[in-house]
This record gives C-alpha cells, structure tokens and sequence, in this order.
C-alpha cells in the first residue's frame, strides 16, 4: 500500500473514532450480516455499513443489509409527514412534484433505484425520504466552525447539530455509511437507512462537509 493509500485510509479511520463516541447505540434492531461486497458491522455498538462498488452495488447492499430498519422509517418517520389523510396525500404529491424537477446526479437517481428495489419499496418513497427537508424547506441545522485562538488546541474543529426531530423514532436509527464507490473517493457518512451520499461526513482526504 502506497503512502497515500495508508494517509487516507488513517484518515477514515479517524473519522469513524471521532463519529462513534457521539452515536450511543442504537435502538434499533442491527445484526452483522453481509450483502455481495458489503457488509454490516458493529462498532462499540453503532451499526456501521460498509459499500462497496458501483451505484447499483451500494444501493443493492445497501436495500439488503437494512432493509428491516429502512422500512420502519418509512413507515413510522417519513410516514408520519406524509399520511393518509386527504392533506397528508396531498402534500406528499406536491413534495413528490418538487422533488423531481431536482437535478439530482445521475449516480444518486441510479443507487436510489438499486436500494429500492432490494428494500422492495417504492422508488418515490426513497426519492421522498432522500429530499423532503430540501423539498419543503422543513428545516435548517446548524453547524459551528472554530479555529486559531478559539479552539481549544488551536486546529480547526468542525461540528454540524442535527436539527430534525426525531419523532421518536429516526434517533435508534443512526448509522454511519463507509463508502468506497468505484473509481471514486472513500467517504463516511452519518446517515439513515434509505439515505444516499452524505448528511454529515468527511471523506479519505479529511474534507469535512
């Protein structure tokens, strides 16, 4: 392994120990199990998922190994926005209508497919899960920078708060993604079941978003 290699690998690593501490585990129900070239572990009892390939690939692994959990979310989560009742359905159609006029890279529209299609639900529903705060304007999470004199060590620290609520359920549900998309850069993420590319991570080369 090159130098580089062995820096970015360090690098990922470090994220995922600074990550773990601040994600107690999980209450959701997560058992290690694997999927073609993933896999999911767990890490001082946080599930983390390993994807590997791909768009399809990930989005394949991704449907299997959490298809138990991303369904609850759907169901219990995205579902308690939009419901049954004659508001609920048409806030869905609207939010659905806004959502795809978004230019959404075609790799996304491609994993999101793939992780539907594993999961056994409907392309929409990852479609909403992945864009109704964005769609909706639902709400807005902060996040802090602080460097120089005002960190306490002097280097650059980087944090970013979850503003959504949690409606009891989506906090048992938090999992941190590794992805090594082929021909592309390793990232991590901190994300959901059902969600694609990153909530908040950072990838192989310590860029933080």
């Amino acid at each position: 392994m090159s130098g580089t290699a062995i820096k970015r690998t360090r690098n990922l690593a470090l994220c995922l120990l600074l990550v773990l501490p601040l994600y107690a585990s999980a209450g959701g129900r997560f058992e290690p199990a694997r999927a073609g070239n993933g896999r999911l572990e767990l890490v001082r009892g946080v599930p983390v998922v390993h994807l590997t390939g791909t768009p399809e690939e990930m989005g394949e692994q991704h449907g299997k190994l959490l298809r138990e959990q991303g369904r609850v979310l759907l169901d219990r989560y995205v579902g308690r926005f939009f419901n049954a009742s004659n508001a609920g359905r048409a806030a869905r159609a609207t939010t659905l209508a806004i959502s795809r006029r978004m230019k959404i890279p075609p790799v996304y529209k491609r994993e999101m497919a793939a992780l539907a299609e594993a999961a056994g639900v409907s392309y929409d529903d990852v479609l909403l899960a992945n864009t109704m705060f964005d769609a909706k304007k639902m709400l807005q999470c902060t996040t802090a920078a602080a460097y120089g004199k005002s960190s306490s060590n002097g280097r650059l620290l980087f944090g970013r708060n979850l503003d959504f609520p949690s409606l009891g359920v989506a906090h048992l549900y938090s999992v941190v993604f590794v992805y090594h998309p082929e021909g592309g850069e390793p990232f991590v993420s901190v994300g959901f079941p059902g969600l694609v590319g990153v909530l908040s991570g950072m990838n192989a080369d310590g860029v933080a978003a």
